[in-house]
């Protein structure tokens, strides 16, 4: 017995070392980047040691400053509140979540109380979790009672105290809008667009259901689309997008290139505005076109190639009025481009530049055309080209919860921009679309995937990024340590 004892004090050291040694390891190494600072520190082991964590959802309140770490285990939830200061208001553990709602959907926030929305996976019943960080409470709501029947689900979208669903009745053109209160009450609003003409390059006209999805048969994905970071153009670049801009739910469609179609709902009243924006540049006997569009602020851009040329489009969002034109030809120089054509290939790692204007416009013309713009420094940031289907990566959370838990919906923009196959140049205007001379700033997405990079962090688990205050967050859990670990980034390093 005591030499059985004696050997597992000795092994119980040696794991301790070992141990250590990896802390050690794992804290000199960082300790050579110098852009990141600390932010916050979850110890794992020492919190929830019997359970597993699964996914993590960081919901930011810009009103109050405080952050909100929701970290999911099998079997509940580890929520963590951090003040504008980065310090930790409170812990609250919960070891269960709704019975038959497990998939995080929405949140919205008063103060320091938090709710929490579930789903089931077939969207057919909706639960609650409130969290209220002043007393350390929590109380589970299991079933809201909203039954939605013959609709399709297009978003989820939470902003300040409320949860927003948006979706389509079946072979309609009616939207619908179900609004979640802190109480888990539920209001719905209703927008009829019957009476707008919705057609096609030919004549042929539609409603809004067959639009977005039944004659949509290869770029289908409805993209949540958050201005106030970069967006890659494989996000760019689809067909249908959604923006939450000045309390509007702006849906925009590019599936025909004859007109870029602008619908924008007011979430406080039963009312919207439909744009019909005809493409200039459009012609009946044009071959390989393809077509699309951005909203930044007050203005949209279109994009439209034919083959031969490539045009951009800058309008007034308002009144649909075109303030510019830039134009790429295939024996010309790109006179607008502040950097050089590049092909990447899934990887930062893996770019080449091309010379050729026309084969930028070859590779468009057989892809999937985008544009895309940033504000930075009270300037734009324009990416102009197109991108080709990739495997997601493995991290990125499931498509249906982005855009309601705004912090998936970042970290997904970050995976899309980080990984997208494309052929794009960037280009750099003023605030009132005059192009710049000079080169492309850094943002916080460079900064963070430049640190993953150089410190080998791509394979760490449970990785997460979004805005804090002024500054980029990026997270990840280190299981053999048994810490989950944020660091924040400088909105800009230039």
């Amino acid at each position: 017995m005591l030499v059985l004892k004696t050997r597992f004090l000795k092994n119980a050291m040696r794991q301790k070392i070992r141990f250590s040694g990896l802390v050690l390891v794992f804290f000199i190494g960082l300790s050579s980047v110098s852009a990141q600072k600390h932010f916050a520190l979850i110890e794992t082991e020492r919190d929830f040691p019997d359970e597993k964590l699964q996914e993590v959802f960081p919901i930011m309140d810009n009103k109050s400053e405080t952050l909100a770490l929701i970290l999911q285990t099998k079997k509940g939830l580890e929520s963590y509140l951090y003040n504008a200061n980065k310090e930790r208001i409170n812990h609250i553990s919960i070891k269960k979540l709704p019975s038959k709602s497990d998939v995080l959907v929405g949140n919205a926030i008063q103060g320091n109380d938090y709710r929490l929305f579930y789903s089931n996976k077939s969207e057919s019943q909706f639960s609650m979790v409130q969290l209220n960080f002043d007393d350390g409470s929590y109380q589970i709501t299991e079933d809201l009672n909203l039954k939605i029947s013959g609709e399709k689900i297009l978003k989820y979208i939470s902003q300040d105290d409320k949860l927003y669903l948006l979706t389509l009745k079946r072979f309609s053109s009616i939207l619908k809008l179900y609004t979640f209160n802190m109480a888990g009450h539920v209001t719905t609003r209703r927008y009829d667009l019957s009476n707008e003409k919705i057609e096609n390059d030919n004549g042929l006209t539609y409603d809004l259901s067959t639009l977005i999805y039944q004659n949509n048969v290869t770029n289908k994905a409805i993209e949540f689309v958050d201005v106030s970071v970069p967006n890659s153009l494989e996000a760019a670049s689809a067909i249908t997008k959604i923006y939450f801009l000045d309390d509007q739910l702006i849906i925009t469609n590019n599936l025909y290139t004859k007109f870029t179609y602008k619908i924008a709902i007011n979430i406080h009243e039963e009312n919207y505005t439909f744009d019909k924006i005809e493409n200039i540049h459009f012609k009946k006997d044009d071959k390989l076109v393809t077509a699309n569009s951005f909203i930044i602020k007050n203005h949209i851009l279109t994009t439209y190639a034919n083959g031969d040329q490539v045009f951009l489009d800058i309008y007034k969002a308002d009144t649909s009025e075109l303030v510019k034109t830039f134009t790429i030809s295939k024996d010309e120089d790109i006179s607008f481009k502040n950097s050089p054509i590049m092909i990447e290939n899934g990887d930062f790692s893996k770019l080449r530049e091309v010379e050729k204007s026309s084969k930028f416009i070859r590779k468009i013309s057989y892809s999937n055309i985008g544009v895309s713009a940033f504000e930075m420094d009270n300037q734009y940031i324009i990416t102009l080209g197109a991108s080709e289907p990739s495997n997601t990566s493995s991290m990125i959370i499931i498509g249906y919860v982005v855009g309601g838990v705004v912090g998936a919906a970042i970290f997904a923009a970050f995976e899309s921009y980080s990984e997208t196959k494309s052929t794009r140049i960037q280009c750099l205007f003023d605030s009132e679309f005059n192009h710049l001379q000079g080169s492309i700033p850094k943002n916080g997405f460079d900064q963070i995937k430049a640190f993953v990079d150089s410190n080998n962090f791509k394979t760490l688990e449970k990785q997460t990024v979004f805005k804090f205050k002024d500054s980029y967050v990026w997270g990840s859990f280190n299981w053999t340590i048994g810490h989950y670990r944020l660091y924040t980034f400088s909105a800009d390093e230039n």
